[in-house]
């Protein structure tokens, strides 16, 4: 609901097919590359199951990758293609990074964990292009500033203008403002408001369409 459209029951089912195949082509890849566990898999998974949440995609992502990454890793300890050292120091950060991680994910909504995933996958993929890193500050730099209010620009006119009335908010003003500042930097602070104030007050105004309609009971299947 945190989205602001009224709530819909999303039926799932594994398909074991695509499923596999997604696991034998991304454990090859990360037995070659050590891409693929938190990048290439979840985008599959997010093609074959658009129906799980962001927060289900990660947890089902990082829950797989135990076992994945630790026969990739045992593959090249019995190679001796590591080092122990490196090994170490990375943990250090990144144990305490992953479970600082791991509970913000699960609280946090779709709208913020689906944008981060397309921003650190697309720059995970230009910097093994061997784009430079001031070249790739600057790329993600403008990504964020055009981004942000094209996001927020989509997001505002797929709410229903019935949902802007019960708000109390105006969507044409909230529209222009984002579209029309976005080349100057203007759209980005715009669409920061629109994501802070309006939406919430749109998915507040939801919650009540919602329950106007349907009282305390959820829509049959």
């Amino acid at each position: 609901m945190i989205s602001g459209r009224l709530p819909e029951i999303r039926p799932f089912k594994v398909r074991p097919i695509p499923t596999v195949v997604v696991g034998v082509v991304g454990g090859a890849i990360v037995g070659m590359t050590s891409v693929g566990s938190g990048s290439l898999i979840i985008v599959a998974l997010l093609l074959i199951y658009p129906m799980l949440a962001s927060r289900e995609l990660v947890g089902t992502d990082l829950v797989q990758a135990i076992p994945l990454v630790a026969a990739a890793a045992l593959g090249h300890i019995l190679f001796g293609d590591f080092q122990l050292s490196l090994t170490a120091s990375v943990l250090l950060g990144s144990l305490p990074g992953v479970y600082l991680g791991a509970r913000v994910s699960s609280k946090a909504p779709d709208g913020v964990i689906r944008p981060a995933l397309v921003f650190v996958l697309l720059a995970s993929g230009l910097k093994l292009l061997d784009m430079g890193t001031p070249q790739l500050a600057i790329t993600l730099l403008v990504v964020a500033m055009l981004g942000l209010p094209a996001w927020g620009v989509i997001d505002a006119v797929n709410r229903p203008d019935h949902l802007w009335g019960l708000a109390g908010l105006r969507k044409r003003p909230w529209i222009l403002t984002q579209v029309l500042g976005a080349p100057f930097g203007v759209g980005f602070g715009a669409a920061l408001a629109y994501f802070a104030r309006a939406r919430r007050r749109l998915a507040t105004a939801a919650v009540l369409a919602f329950v106007s309609v349907w009282g305390d009971e959820l829509p049959a299947a």
